[in-house]
């Protein structure tokens, strides 16, 4: 049952370094035009998270952290406990214009198993349809409640949409850009106690610098080549028997909206404190319009059955590239071999005055005698 809701909309200055968003603020404000048709509204982000709320004793030691990061196991009764979590969505919108939110938008999450998801969909935690997204805001809302933790779920928040003109009205038509936002992320609680763990990495190859860094760092166009790295560690002190069908190293990428996944390769069993690693290098450029994600899911047991659950581990990260370059900045001087000769003065002298005569004389008089003798003396009157 849920005991606590917040439900905000907040400004985009509050809330956009929060959201996942890898372009600047003035970059989206100072884009002409709603956005370059085919290119997803790149100035829209959304995001869903699941964090640990809980104040037992026994999860202090993770308060606050991803839900992922929750281990648990079966009580006398054999029953798995419920901990306090809370689910975060937002969207954000840093277009020049508003977007009327149709209704394919919402925050919803939904319990792995059985067909779970569509029902979700149909019965979302916040509706959005006919929502008013205004230009330099945020949705922000979230949830917290006592979750099943024998279970694995997933929250995600969805965006979709189209402009609103300045005079209030829909704009439509074959070139009439449409805006599209997808993000979830998958809630793997382990289920009883094993040293295993996982990690994922991405950094430039050849380099320690990771992916999203050096992106970050390139508001520019710039090519590099990605090296991912998929590393799962048995901990313990014995073989780990993997189940290997599900236990599966992945690289995805979103573009216009659809989510592939490419299947890297499947984890083995582990041998008593060893790691299976998987290296794949990819190229990439920091104005691309595609979000890459890349993961690890392993289950396995120590035990001789199909206690697949009883070890678990999961990580997965994104890679969010800038899709509006930031205007490039010449630093050479222009040089210019025809000298423009000005009939007004300058108002402000020069410090390094003109070694070379100049072709027009002066309007006032000087108060300083020449310093070379001149052949045509001037003759005054006496």
């Amino acid at each position: 049952m849920i005991y606590s809701k917040a439900f905000n909309f907040l400004s985009a200055a509050l809330f956009f370094s929060s959201a996942g968003v890898a372009y600047s603020e003035e970059q989206c404000r100072n884009r002409v035009g709603p956005v370059e048709s085919g290119n997803n509204c790149p100035c829209v982000s959304v995001d869903a998270k699941c964090a640990i709320a809980d104040t037992r004793p026994e999860y202090r030691r993770i308060l606050g952290k991803q839900c992922s990061h929750l281990n648990v196991e079966k009580d006398e009764n054999g029953a798995y406990p419920e901990v306090d979590v809370t689910y975060s969505f937002s969207m954000c919108n840093e277009e020049k214009y508003s977007i009327l939110l149709n209704n394919k938008s919402k925050f919803f999450d939904w319990q792995r198993a059985g067909g779970a998801k569509r029902a979700s969909m149909e019965n979302p935690r916040l509706p959005l349809a006919n929502t008013l997204l205004e230009s330099g805001s945020c949705i922000d809302t979230d949830y917290t409640f006592a979750l099943p933790a024998g279970a694995r779920y997933n929250v995600a928040s969805h965006l979709e949409g189209r402009f609103i003109d300045d005079n209030g009205d829909l704009i439509t038509g074959d070139n009439a850009p449409y805006c599209f936002a997808y993000t979830y992320e998958p809630i793997n609680i382990k289920r009883g106690l094993c040293k295993m763990t996982t990690n994922v990495s991405c950094k430039i190859d050849g380099s320690n610098q990771s992916c999203q860094d050096f992106v970050d760092e390139h508001p520019e166009c710039v090519d590099f080549d990605a090296a991912f790295r998929w590393e799962a560690c048995n901990l313990e002190d014995r073989d780990m028997i993997i189940k290997t069908k599900t236990s599966k190293i992945k690289l995805g990428k979103n573009s216009d909206g659809i989510t592939n996944f490419e299947n890297i390769g499947n984890v083995k069993d582990i041998p008593e404190g060893q790691c299976e690693s998987f290296e794949e290098t990819r190229s990439y450029n920091t104005c691309s319009y595609e979000k890459v994600f890349y993961g690890i899911n392993v289950q396995g047991t120590n035990k001789k059955g199909k206690f697949w659950h009883e070890c678990q581990s999961y990580s997965f990260e994104n890679l969010i590239f800038n899709p509006t370059p930031a205007p490039t900045l010449s630093h050479a001087p222009s040089l210019s071999f025809t000298p423009s000769l000005s009939l007004s003065p300058s108002k402000i002298p020069t410090s390094n005055p003109t070694p070379s005569p100049t072709s027009f004389p002066s309007n006032y008089p000087t108060h300083q005698p020449s310093r070379n003798q001149s052949q045509n003396p001037t003759l005054t009157s006496t």
